[in-house]
């Protein structure tokens, strides 16, 4: 799957899958003809687009974009839960 188009990582996941155009489309929530065209490279999906797709799948958008895995050390791992904890505000003694 490393080497495949993005069209064609699309079909395959999505028959390997046993989905269905539409079901894929609905669950994306664009139409048919629209899947149908990303996965015949006449057309790419959007960012937005991509990422339903890949969640569609149960995988990570970089991987359904390009078809490789990005690389995450421990280190990457700790800092994005750190950033992810930032927005929370701690009470405050009165």
């Amino acid at each position: 799957m490393y080497d495949q188009k993005l069209g064609d990582r699309i079909k395959t996941l999505r028959e390997g899958r046993g989905l269905s155009l539409q079901k894929v489309a609905d669950f994306v929530g664009t139409s048919k003809n629209s899947v149908y065209k990303w996965e015949t490279g006449q057309a790419n999906p959007h960012a937005k687009n991509l990422a339903k797709l890949a969640d569609c799948f149960g995988l990570d958008p970089v991987f359904l974009a390009y078809g490789v895995v990005e690389e995450q050390t421990a280190h990457d791992e700790l800092v994005k839960r750190t950033v992810s904890y930032t927005h929370l505000t701690l009470p405050t003694k009165a």
